[in-house]
């Protein structure tokens, strides 16, 4: 199980069975985010610290209050622009095609994530065998 985020640049509703959300600061890059939150070291923390509240087939429940508790601090403008450089790389190559192979481009945010975070090569083999 894995935080699946995506973008919705064309404002439509979801229905049924999704859960959406909006960014309430200007602080905030909204692809840089959705890089955060698709990244395999959010996604595990999440996992650990609400797995317990999954739903009928192990679905994660994704409410507003649990998000928030996601440790996410200021990060660097370097690191920002490039993980929402990456995160625009993904998105255009999954309009062309919604198969579009894009792990290369997900590893490199994860490898990011790992250094913002200062994630030891010991914790990431605890991560990456986690997700």
């Amino acid at each position: 199980m894995f935080i699946t985020a995506t973008l919705d640049e064309k404002n439509h509703v979801p229905q049924g069975g999704v859960y959406f959300g909006t960014v309430t600061s200007n602080k905030l890059d909204l692809k840089v985010v959705l890089g955060l939150l698709n990244s395999s070291l959010l996604s595990v923390i999440y996992k650990i610290l609400f797995g317990g509240m999954h739903m009928g087939g192990g679905y994660l429940r994704y409410r507003t209050n649990f998000l928030e508790q996601l440790p996410v601090s200021d990060i660097p403008a370097t690191e920002s622009s490039i993980i929402s450089d990456l995160v625009d790389r993904i998105l255009a190559a999954k309009r062309r095609d919604s198969e579009s192979e894009t792990t290369v481009l997900e590893q490199e945010i994860d490898r990011l994530v790992y250094k913002l975070y200062d994630i030891t090569l010991e914790e990431i083999k605890i991560v990456e065998d986690g997700t």
